[in-house]
C-alpha cells in the first residue's frame, strides 16, 4: 500500500476513535472535558501533539489520554509496517462552537458542532491533513452521567 493510503488509514483510525463516544476521561466524554478546558482558557481550540504527548493549553488531567492515542497511532504505524521515524508531526487540533457545515443538521439541544483535524507530516514535508465533525456541549457533571468505566480497576 502506498506511503499516502498508510498514512490516512493510520490517521483515519485514531481520528474516529477520538471523536467516538468510547474516548472516555475519568467517566465523561473527553471531548466534553476538553471543551471545558478550552473555555477556562478563553479559546475555543486545543490542539493534542501525538509524537511529544503536549496538550496546548496544558493541563496534566488529559495526559493519560494523550499518552492513549500517541500509543495507538505508534501501534498503528507499525501495523502498517511504517517506522515511527518516518513521522515529523502529528496533531489533534480540535475546534469547538463552530459554524455548521453544509449539509449537517444540527441536534435539537445544546450541544455545539465541533471539528476534528489530524494533521500528519513525513520526513519528506508531505501533509496529509484528515477532519471529522461531531457535536459536542462544555462537561457538565451536574448534568452528565458518569459512565461506570471509570469504577473498573486497571
Amino acid at each position: 500500500m502506498p506511503r499516502r493510503k498508510r498514512l490516512k488509514s493510520v490517521g483515519n483510525g485514531v481520528l474516529i476513535s477520538f471523536v467516538s463516544r468510547n474516548n472516555d476521561l475519568e467517566g465523561y466524554w473527553a471531548l466534553g472535558k476538553l471543551y471545558a478546558h478550552a473555555l477556562s482558557h478563553a479559546t475555543n481550540t486545543v490542539e493534542l501533539d501525538l509524537l511529544s504527548g503536549q496538550l496546548i493549553p496544558a493541563d496534566a488531567q488529559f495526559a493519560a489520554m494523550i499518552h492513549t492515542y500517541s500509543r495507538m497511532f505508534a501501534r498503528l504505524l507499525r501495523g502498517l509496517g511504517m517506522p515511527h521515524d518516518r513521522v515529523r508531526e502529528a496533531r489533534i487540533r480540535v475546534q469547538f462552537d463552530v459554524p455548521v457545515q453544509q449539509g449537517h443538521y444540527p441536534l435539537q439541544s445544546y450541544a455545539k458542532p465541533l471539528e476534528a483535524t489530524l494533521d500528519i507530516r513525513d520526513l519528506g514535508g508531505s501533509t496529509y491533513s484528515l477532519k471529522a465533525l461531531s457535536w459536542c456541549h462544555p462537561h457538565d457533571p451536574h448534568i452528565e452521567a458518569r459512565s461506570t468505566r471509570a469504577t473498573v480497576e486497571k
